[in-house]
Parts: structure tokens; C-alpha cells; sequence
């Protein structure tokens, strides 16, 4: 599921960390790469590439900055053959999580994750991280190519339903009991679905203020982009209430 460094360094009042060459192989990232960094309740760290190192050497010729104290550079470590990570994670960050020296840190590639297909247009930009692997696995996404047989799976464990007869649905066969419990369920699988994207609007909103008070060269692109994902997250709470979503299906 994820891939972890060697270990994060404590240095001062900053923090560095490589990332592992694979996962920057894969993402297309490079040294140079201009890195933006958010907090997730304290558990989780947003790593968003921002522009390539090409690009930010032209935002630089022309007289732009960029927050240094939110945004990052992909820095080289070691001599020819060393790795690649970041020297500074930002002070506000190391304040949030409290890292300690010789800590793991853990990475989770967006694109590996059920949002892939949920929130990101462009996976490729997005890299999570934790200390504990515990916390990033709620953003996993099931191996097996049957997704929405998978998901039932895991919900069935998370509000603790039988497999109906070893089916994922209500048959004729269940009691009065398992189809009233089956309703409720469906019913609060909606009201989770629902709060979770309105949850997401919340964080978006103050990732949009958090960007509109930065000097980021790509500001107006990237608030163009926070806003289109308020309003597609907004517009899926909103048909959620209208026409609630039924995940297993009720016996008629």
C-alpha cells in the first residue's frame, strides 16, 4: 500500500526526508519540482507538486516568488548517486505533527488510492504521507478490480452486517429483522457519504484561503481548481439528499 524512507531527520526547528525513487519515478517528479505542503487533522500530510523545475525557473526570471514557507523544492541529497527528497518541511508542519528524530515516514501516491477516481483530475500531482501507516490506509484502495464489490465488503464490516446467506444483497430469505436493518444501514452509509463530502468542502475552502493569501506563481490556476472541486463536491452532497444512494439493495 505505501513505501517508507529511511528514516525523517530533525533539524532545528525544520524537519527533511527523502522520498523513494520509485514513487518519484512513477508520479513523473524530479529535482527542482516545486512542492506545496497542507495538513490533514494532524494525521495526514498533502504533498502537491505545483510546477516543474522548468517552469519555476520562468516564474522566477520574471520577478515572482513563492511562499517558502508553505511551498518546497525537490533537492538533491548525497553525491551522483544520492537520493531525493525535501531539506525543510515547513515549520508550521513540524509545530502540527510533532515529528521526532529517526521517525519513519510513510508515502501513499494519490493515484493508489479509492480518490483517484473521486476528487483528483490529475493524480499525478498528489502524494500523501504519515508517521503512522495506520492513518493513510482510509484513503487505500482495494486491489481487487471489482470496486464496488469490494467497497460493499468493507462496509458490511464497518456497520457490522451479515453476508446475507452469502450474498451481498437481501433475498426472500431474510427475516423482517435483517431487511429493516439493511434500510437503516443504507440510510446512514448515505449520511456518512454525505458528511464526508461536506467535510471535503470544508478542507477545500480553507486550502482556497490558505492559497489566496500565498505569492504562489500558479495562484489563479490553482484557486480556478479548488473552486471547480468545491462546486463538483457541493453538487454531490446535493444529490445525495436528493436521491439518496441505496449500496445494498432492499428485498421488494
Amino acid at each position: 500500500m505505501y513505501t517508507n524512507t529511511s528514516k525523517f531527520r530533525v533539524n532545528g526547528k525544520y524537519g527533511l526526508f527523502t522520498i523513494p525513487k520509485g514513487i518519484l519515478k512513477d508520479l513523473g517528479w524530479e529535482p527542482g519540482d516545486l512542492l506545496g505542503f497542507w495538513g490533514i487533522d494532524s494525521e495526514v500530510i498533502h504533498i502537491q507538486k505545483m510546477c516543474s523545475g522548468k517552469d519555476l525557473e520562468k516564474v522566477k526570471k520574471e520577478g515572482e516568488k513563492y511562499d517558502s514557507k508553505v511551498y518546497k523544492i525537490i533537492a538533491k541529497f548525497g553525491g551522483e548517486n544520492g537520493t531525493y527528497g525535501v531539506k525543510s518541511l515547513p515549520e508550521f508542519l513540524m509545530k502540527e505533527f510533532k515529528p521526532k528524530d529517526g521517525q519513519k515516514i510513510y508515502f501513499l501516491p494519490a493515484r493508489e488510492t479509492w480518490l483517484n477516481t473521486s476528487y483528483f483530475s490529475n493524480v499525478n500531482d498528489v502524494l500523501f504521507a504519515s508517521f503512522d501507516p495506520e492513518k493513510l490506509k482510509r484513503y487505500d484502495k482495494p486491489l481487487d478490480e471489482d470496486y464496488k464489490t469490494e467497497d460493499k465488503k468493507l462496509l458490511a464490516k464497518i456497520y457490522h452486517l451479515p453476508f446475507f446467506h452469502g450474498k451481498l444483497e437481501l433475498t426472500e430469505a431474510n427475516s423482517p429483522k435483517s431487511k429493516n436493518k439493511i434500510k437503516s444501514v443504507n440510510r446512514l452509509i448515505n449520511r456518512d457519504r454525505i458528511l464526508g463530502y461536506q467535510s471535503t468542502v470544508k478542507y477545500l475552502k480553507k486550502s482556497l484561503k490558505r492559497v489566496g493569501l500565498s505569492n504562489h506563481p500558479r495562484k489563479n490556476q490553482i484557486i480556478i481548481s479548488l473552486k471547480r472541486s468545491i462546486k463538483d463536491n457541493e453538487l454531490k452532497v446535493q444529490e445525495l439528499k436528493k436521491n439518496p444512494e441505496v449500496v445494498f439493495g432492499e428485498w421488494q
